[in-house]
Protein backbone atom coordinates (compact mmCIF):
# COMPACT_ATOMS: atom_id res chain seq x y z
CA UNK A 1 0.00 0.00 0.00
CA UNK A 2 1.07 3.55 -0.67
CA UNK A 3 1.34 5.65 2.50
CA UNK A 4 0.11 9.19 2.01
CA UNK A 5 2.62 12.04 2.20
CA UNK A 6 2.74 15.60 0.87
CA UNK A 7 3.58 14.90 -2.77
CA UNK A 8 2.29 12.50 -5.38
CA UNK A 9 3.80 9.06 -5.65
CA UNK A 10 5.90 8.82 -8.81
CA UNK A 11 4.89 5.94 -11.07
CA UNK A 12 6.63 5.83 -14.44
CA UNK A 13 4.97 3.51 -16.96
CA UNK A 14 6.21 1.91 -20.14
CA UNK A 15 3.36 0.45 -22.18
CA UNK A 16 2.86 -0.81 -25.72
CA UNK A 17 0.51 1.20 -27.91
CA UNK A 18 -2.86 -0.47 -28.58
CA UNK A 19 -2.43 -2.94 -25.69
CA UNK A 20 -5.08 -2.77 -22.98
CA UNK A 21 -3.95 -1.39 -19.63
CA UNK A 22 -4.73 -2.60 -16.11
CA UNK A 23 -2.83 -1.59 -12.95
CA UNK A 24 -3.84 -1.61 -9.28
CA UNK A 25 -2.62 0.63 -6.46
CA UNK A 26 -3.27 0.34 -2.72
CA UNK A 27 -3.57 3.39 -0.45
CA UNK A 28 -3.48 3.69 3.34
CA UNK A 29 -3.50 6.54 5.79
CA UNK A 30 -2.54 6.11 9.43
CA UNK A 31 -2.02 2.40 8.78
CA UNK A 32 -5.60 1.84 7.59
CA UNK A 33 -6.89 1.37 4.04
CA UNK A 34 -8.68 4.41 2.63
CA UNK A 35 -12.36 3.58 1.96
CA UNK A 36 -12.85 6.00 -1.01
CA UNK A 37 -16.54 6.48 -0.18
CA UNK A 38 -17.58 9.81 -1.69
CA UNK A 39 -14.38 10.19 -3.74
CA UNK A 40 -14.25 11.01 -7.44
CA UNK A 41 -11.23 10.30 -9.63
CA UNK A 42 -9.54 11.68 -12.74
CA UNK A 43 -6.66 9.96 -14.53
CA UNK A 44 -5.28 11.50 -17.71
CA UNK A 45 -2.37 11.15 -20.09
CA UNK A 46 -1.16 14.40 -21.66
CA UNK A 47 1.42 15.16 -24.33
CA UNK A 48 3.69 16.76 -21.73
CA UNK A 49 3.76 17.84 -18.09
CA UNK A 50 1.50 20.89 -18.32
CA UNK A 51 -2.19 21.33 -17.55
CA UNK A 52 -2.79 22.95 -20.95
CA UNK A 53 -0.91 20.21 -22.85
CA UNK A 54 -2.86 18.09 -25.32
CA UNK A 55 -5.04 15.45 -23.64
CA UNK A 56 -4.21 12.16 -25.36
CA UNK A 57 -6.09 9.65 -23.17
CA UNK A 58 -8.45 9.48 -20.22
CA UNK A 59 -7.98 6.38 -18.09
CA UNK A 60 -10.76 4.66 -16.14
CA UNK A 61 -10.43 4.50 -12.34
CA UNK A 62 -12.31 1.96 -10.25
CA UNK A 63 -12.29 1.11 -6.54
CA UNK A 64 -12.53 -2.07 -4.52
CA UNK A 65 -14.81 -1.12 -1.61
CA UNK A 66 -13.07 -0.90 1.75
CA UNK A 67 -9.71 -2.20 0.54
CA UNK A 68 -7.96 1.06 -0.29
CA UNK A 69 -7.35 -0.29 -3.80
CA UNK A 70 -7.74 1.71 -7.00
CA UNK A 71 -7.58 0.14 -10.44
CA UNK A 72 -6.52 2.16 -13.46
CA UNK A 73 -7.59 0.66 -16.78
CA UNK A 74 -7.84 1.54 -20.46
CA UNK A 75 -9.14 -0.34 -23.48
CA UNK A 76 -7.10 -1.07 -26.58
CA UNK A 77 -8.97 1.75 -28.36
CA UNK A 78 -7.96 4.28 -25.68
CA UNK A 79 -4.38 3.01 -25.78
CA UNK A 80 -4.04 3.47 -29.56
CA UNK A 81 -1.41 6.14 -28.92
CA UNK A 82 1.54 7.13 -31.06
CA UNK A 83 4.86 5.86 -29.76
CA UNK A 84 6.61 8.46 -27.63
CA UNK A 85 6.85 10.08 -24.24
CA UNK A 86 3.85 11.49 -22.37
CA UNK A 87 2.91 12.47 -18.78
CA UNK A 88 0.13 10.97 -16.67
CA UNK A 89 -1.55 11.95 -13.40
CA UNK A 90 -4.19 10.50 -11.09
CA UNK A 91 -6.19 12.92 -8.94
CA UNK A 92 -8.90 12.32 -6.43
CA UNK A 93 -11.46 14.71 -5.03
CA UNK A 94 -13.24 14.35 -1.73
CA UNK A 95 -15.43 17.18 -0.52
CA UNK A 96 -13.79 20.40 -1.69
CA UNK A 97 -10.26 18.95 -1.67
CA UNK A 98 -8.51 17.77 -4.85
CA UNK A 99 -5.16 16.01 -4.69
CA UNK A 100 -2.78 14.58 -7.27
CA UNK A 101 -1.79 11.25 -5.71
CA UNK A 102 0.16 9.55 -8.52
CA UNK A 103 2.05 11.02 -11.47
CA UNK A 104 4.89 10.19 -13.80
CA UNK A 105 6.15 9.57 -17.28
CA UNK A 106 4.00 7.48 -19.61
CA UNK A 107 6.20 5.98 -22.30
CA UNK A 108 4.49 4.28 -25.24
CA UNK A 109 6.38 1.72 -27.31
CA UNK A 110 5.29 0.92 -30.86
CA UNK A 111 3.17 -2.19 -31.26
CA UNK A 112 5.03 -4.26 -33.84
CA UNK A 113 3.08 -7.55 -33.68
CA UNK A 114 0.77 -8.17 -36.64
CA UNK A 115 -1.57 -11.03 -37.47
Amino acid sequence: MTAMNDGPGIVDWTVTGSDSLARSFGFAQGGSAISFTGYTFLAQVRSERASDAELVATLTVGTAAGTGTLSVTASTAVMALDAGGYWWELQWTTGSSTRTVLAGSFNVLPNTARS
